[in-house]
């Protein structure tokens, strides 16, 4: 078992729990719906699980900026976008609690993938691998996420059900010129990919 393994087995993990907020990009590029979770940062993660791609691309084209909430379906939501709601103190309130529960479940996940890693390690170290020690320890943690992200994901959806519906019209509106943005990307995606 590889790192890269590992890694993929966490990325799995990650989109479990960001999962609802990719459906809404399930049509985009493999290339972005990878990029989450990236929650992740969830927390913010997701808010998630996002791979950094480098300094301002990160996922879901928030240029330069990170997730600071995540809205299962509707996806990351950046800090100048949630200062734009000015959130009471209840909504506030909602807000950090389901950054905490994000982070504290990705902080189990990162505990877990170094379990699974030493478990492998010692394995490998004493010359007797044992596939289906591996599998049931990794079968184990994704349950145990799943259950957690359900809870997250809850949170979130606490946090968008508080909104008012000006509130509510404002995420529209950023989610819908965020989804032309990316519309206008792909052609140039597809016409680059055929020229390349």
């Amino acid at each position: 078992m590889s790192k890269s393994f590992l890694r993929s087995c966490t990325t799995a993990l990650a989109l479990t729990v960001a999962g609802a907020g990719l459906a809404a990009h399930a049509a985009e590029p493999a290339a972005d719906a990878a990029a989450p979770k990236a929650t992740a940062t969830a927390a913010s993660a997701a808010a998630s699980g996002h791979h950094h791609r480098g300094p301002g691309k990160h996922g879901h084209h928030m240029r330069g900026e990170r997730p600071a909430a995540w809205i299962p379906g509707l996806g990351p939501l950046p800090q100048s976008q949630l200062d734009k709601l000015k959130l009471d103190a209840g909504q506030q309130a909602k807000l950090d609690q389901a950054r905490q529960q994000q982070r504290e479940l990705f902080g189990k996940m990162r505990q877990a993938r170094e379990d699974q890693r030493k478990l492998f390690s010692s394995q490998v170290d004493a010359g007797k691998l044992d596939p289906h020690a591996l599998l049931a320890q990794r079968e184990q943690g994704r349950e145990q996420f799943r259950q957690q992200a359900d809870g997250v994901q809850k949170q979130w959806l606490a946090l968008w059900d508080s909104l008012n519906p000006t509130q509510q019209q404002e995420v529209t509106q950023f989610v819908k010129a965020r989804h032309a943005a990316m519309a206008e990307r792909k052609p140039r995606r597809a016409g680059g990919a055929k020229a390349g």
